[in-house]
């Protein structure tokens, strides 16, 4: 947990498990010099909307580690998030986060992406913070999706029926492309009485054409032009 994010973005190891999807959520976070100090364990409990190294652990589907003097717990970072009384999560006063871990992916079968949209390229909180994880057998058939965006509700929202959609079809840019108005539809149900929902509900759908397009090509399933 106390690992530094510019270690994690550099890590050759990490990111080649993870396809590079840790050194995209975490490079643009503010600058070098603050990445030296921050860390993925105060990303995550901090538990800001607009976290991106939190947003990549959901996507990533990670554990967390937490003790105290009463014991020691590891828990899906969902459940960590899931705080009845609306505070940032369920870290309790005498609790400290001490490690992180997700499933190690089949680099041959599964590639995530992670894309940063924001009003700058740098120092910039994100608009959206849109991240994905497929996998799929020997004829490109989609097994597994993960699909979830953070800044878009109060933790990283994840899009399931369009993960539905996808599972049990075989992968394509047209294919992919079919779960946008999915996506959309939910958006906009989600954040309809917030003023932002107008911007929110189509620029999802461009953050995610770059993650397709990005999964696509880490399977070696097709190259989109433009992406």
């Amino acid at each position: 947990a106390m690992v530094s994010l510019r270690a994690l973005e550099t890590h050759a190891g990490l990111n080649e498990y993870t396809n590079g999807t840790m050194r995209e959520a975490l490079r643009h976070i503010v600058g070098v010099q603050l990445r030296n100090l921050a860390t993925l364990g105060g990303n995550i409990c901090q538990s800001s909307v607009a976290g991106d190294g939190l947003a990549a652990c959901v996507t990533l589907n990670a554990d967390v580690t937490i003790k105290s003097v009463r014991g020691e717990r590891t828990i899906n970072i969902n459940e960590f998030l899931s705080s009845p009384d609306r505070k940032r999560n369920i870290l309790q006063p005498d609790e400290l986060m001490t490690e992180v871990s997700f499933p190690l992916p089949d680099t041959k079968h599964t590639a995530t992406a992670f894309y940063k949209l924001g009003k700058r390229r740098a120092l910039a909180i994100s608009v959206i913070g849109g991240g994905m994880v497929v996998t799929v057998d020997d004829n490109g058939v989609c097994t597994y999706c993960s699909m979830r965006a953070g800044a878009m509700a109060r933790y990283p929202q994840r899009y399931k029926s369009s993960e539905e959609y996808l599972v049990g079809k075989k992968l394509s840019w047209e294919t992919m492309l079919g779960c946008l108005p999915i996506m959309h539809d939910q958006v906009y149900e989600a954040n309809k009485s917030r003023p932002s929902v107008f911007y929110k509900k189509e620029s999802i759908q461009g953050v995610y054409k770059h993650l397709f397009a990005d999964v696509l090509r880490k399977l070696n399933i097709e190259e989109v032009q433009g992406f």
